[in-house]
């Protein structure tokens, strides 16, 4: 899967597409329906999202409709018929062998191992495991195996340390899960804080993977304020969500997508158990 060479190749080309242009990494924070920031954001050169984060058309008054740079995580594949077509989708592999992989429960969509998501066709990697160990030890200090780094915290660490050729580099759309909205899933009343959280499975959940952050102030808060103290990024702070019904109705409407998203993501995790069975016991 890895080749230096080429992904070296994937990655000085993003270097150039960036160069000298006005770069706004967009976060998945339900914030971002609180004011119209669509036509904000696709007023950049280069509009970055990551994981779940599809501007889908119905929503294009808040999120726009622009996509340049899509950064994903292993789990987060199965949303790549969203976006494919996007000029860059770069690769995360921190979820794989960066921490601690005899505790690793991540399954990894079919999209890899299927012919139509190909590596240095479709996408390159972020950077093997040293690299990928050193942009999350610049994001919080230290690389913590309890502790899983957020997309959001690795692709600034990617863009302010290794891309860096960009004219200004923006950020919108992180209130680090402080907005809350209700919805309803699989009729249960959850509250959705980001486009990730909670993860839609069939049977609906609240887990947070990144809950183990909150417990003193989130580090992505700390890594930001950092970023922007430096003069490294410009940060449009996100206004305090205001819950109406209007609101609920578009954040519910987005959590439908999900939950169709989500029941293509449990086929695909079936293929792929039943697979790594066949294969095992071959």
């Amino acid at each position: 899967m890895w080749n230096r060479r080429l992904n070296d190749k994937f990655e000085n080309r993003l270097i150039g597409y960036c160069q000298n242009k006005r770069v706004l990494i967009v976060g998945n924070s339900i914030s971002l329906f609180n004011k119209p920031y669509g036509e904000f954001i696709d007023s950049f050169d280069v509009v970055v999202r990551m994981g779940k984060g599809y501007p889908w058309p119905e929503f294009k008054e808040h999120l726009g409709g622009k996509t340049d740079v899509w950064v994903l995580s292993i789990l987060r594949a199965n949303h790549y018929p969203d976006f494919k077509g996007t000029p860059y989708q770069v690769l995360n592999i921190s979820q794989i062998s960066v921490y601690d992989s005899k505790k690793s429960t991540t399954t990894i969509s079919k999209h890899f191992y299927e012919e139509d998501f190909e590596i240095y066709k479709d996408y390159f990697v972020m950077g093997d495991i040293k690299k990928t160990r050193a942009l999350i030890k610049t994001a919080y200090g230290t690389v913590d195996i309890n502790q899983r780094a957020s997309q959001g915290a690795l692709t600034l660490a990617y863009f302010t340390n290794i891309i860096r050729s960009y004219k200004e580099l923006h950020v919108i759309g992180f209130d680090f899960f402080e907005g809350k909205v209700q919805y309803e899933m699989n009729g249960e009343v959850n509250e959705v804080s980001s486009f990730h959280l909670p993860v839609p499975s069939l049977k609906g959940s609240n887990s947070n993977p990144h809950a183990g952050m909150l417990v003193e102030g989130h580090p992505d808060k700390r890594y930001i304020q950092r970023l922007r103290d430096q003069g490294k990024i410009i940060f449009h702070e996100m206004e305090p969500l205001v819950n109406t019904p209007e609101l609920q109705d578009k954040v519910q409407l987005m959590m439908d997508k999900f939950r169709k998203r989500a029941t293509l993501l449990n086929v695909e995790t079936s293929e792929f158990k039943v697979r790594e069975e066949n294969e095992t016991s071959d």
